[in-house]
């Protein structure tokens, strides 16, 4: 009947295991760590109503918080399967006008699943960053929500993982 929580985070590329009262002793939870490199996993599909209002706020951030975009745009393959028809040549277009640092399009002949998709483009920047936002191009942000988001993780590092509820 043990009651601690084995808990994992890396360090470098190290994945290190604890239990939770030895955490304590081997990493100050009250220490701000500074996040120098940020990498945004975005996933726009049929989004162009609304792809320039998710895009503003972090394209103004992109130099100064150092921040790499790895866009995913295309239906998922589980869309096809539904019988949903290909809609997103205004996205795309859209998306060009953006400083993106990889975009993988896909078309209605070479679908990837949702989970492919998203991990295609995460393997191209895992390696770059210190964390990861997965944001949807449904998902809207000022500058300021991004800024107080960043800053509670620097504060709270002793969690492997963050969760936002929006109401768009």
């Amino acid at each position: 009947k043990h009651w601690w929580v084995y808990v994992r985070w890396w360090i470098g590329e190290k994945i290190v295991r604890t239990r939770k009262r030895r955490l304590y002793e081997l990493y100050n939870i009250n220490e701000v760590k500074k996040i120098n490199k940020i990498g945004v996993l975005l996933s726009a599909y049929n989004s162009e109503y609304y792809i320039d209002e998710c895009l503003q706020p972090w394209m103004e951030l992109k130099g100064e918080l150092d921040i790499s975009f790895a866009c995913v745009s295309g239906m998922y393959k589980e869309y096809i399967d539904f019988g949903f028809k290909s809609r997103n040549k205004g996205t795309l277009s859209m998306l060009a006008n953006y400083e993106l640092d990889y975009l993988l399009s896909t078309g209605p002949k070479s679908l990837l699943g949702e989970n492919d998709s998203k991990n295609a483009a995460l393997n191209v920047i895992k390696n770059q960053c210190d964390i990861f936002w997965i944001l949807d191009s449904d998902e809207l942000y000022t500058e300021k929500q991004i800024r107080d988001i960043i800053k509670y993780i620097e504060t709270t590092p002793e969690y492997d993982w963050y969760s936002v509820n929006l109401k768009n």
